[in-house]
């Protein structure tokens, strides 16, 4: 990072190798759409270059990218608006035998589905915590939000989630 802050691209460059694959996970788990993921990714990396000066070496590296991940996806999902009644409509077709190698597919599928119909704020802690592994006072520095914040919406998205798939399941 000493090296990033004094200039040298190449220094960056190991960044973004050492980096992208997680960026682009959590761009991908809260877009829903690979190629929007890809375009968010590599624009966090843009921005991540053009405000290195800003960032606090007092912090974890990844969990700042996070954040800043985590705000383009906000933007992006503001162009993807229709995406929700058209992922609620292939949730309520996709029903299978969670015995089956098939049937666990076919949940997993309706658990990522159920995620894009959470809203956004509860999507964002969700998969921070649950499928990136941070902790609520990681996501919570990363987003600027306070740790009580970051609880509460893993609260309500748990209720949610319980109740979108137990009306898939039935």
């Amino acid at each position: 990072m000493r090296r990033c802050l004094e200039g040298d691209r190449s220094a960056f460059d190991d960044i973004v190798r050492l980096h992208s694959p997680r960026v682009w996970r959590i761009s991908r788990r809260l877009l829903i759409d690979p190629d929007m993921a890809e375009d968010v990714a590599q624009e966090t990396f843009v921005r991540a270059w053009r405000y290195l000066r800003s960032f606090d070496q007092s912090r974890r590296l990844d969990a700042w990218l996070a954040g800043i991940t985590v705000r383009q996806c906000r933007k992006a999902n503001a162009r993807l608006a229709r995406r929700r009644e058209a992922a609620s409509r292939a949730a309520r077709e996709a029903k299978g035998d969670a015995t089956t190698p098939r049937g666990r597919i076919e949940r997993a599928e309706m658990v990522e589905r159920a995620l894009g119909l959470l809203p956004l704020g509860q999507r964002e802690v969700v998969v921070l915590r649950y499928l990136e592994g941070y902790s609520a006072v990681e996501i919570a520095t990363g987003l600027g939000l306070r740790a009580g914040t970051v609880r509460k919406r893993l609260y309500d998205a748990r209720r949610s989630l319980r109740e979108l798939l137990s009306e898939e399941i039935r």
